[in-house]
């Protein structure tokens, strides 16, 4: 996706609650894949834990596109 002049590569779940709920309405605008840490995983698929209920009004629970752990590089254009 592309806005601004930039290409969304990423959306990147940095904390498994707030930022679940903002990158499913971002989602909704820019289809790109999700990228989470190994283990956050329990949050992820679990609503109760991710307070999706709370903060959307739905459950929200999956699994990230990619999942990276402590030292992982993602590629972002031409930066590591």
């Amino acid at each position: 996706m592309t806005s601004n002049g930039y290409e969304v590569e990423y959306i990147i779940l940095t904390t498994a609650t707030a930022t679940i709920s903002a990158a499913f309405r971002i989602l909704e605008l820019w289809k790109c894949p999700l990228v989470g840490h190994k283990a956050d995983i329990y949050l992820f698929n679990d609503a109760r834990e991710n307070l999706s209920l709370e903060f959307m009004g739905q459950k929200i629970e999956f699994i990230p596109d990619v999942l990276v752990e402590d030292g992982d590089v993602l590629k972002v254009g031409n930066m590591n």
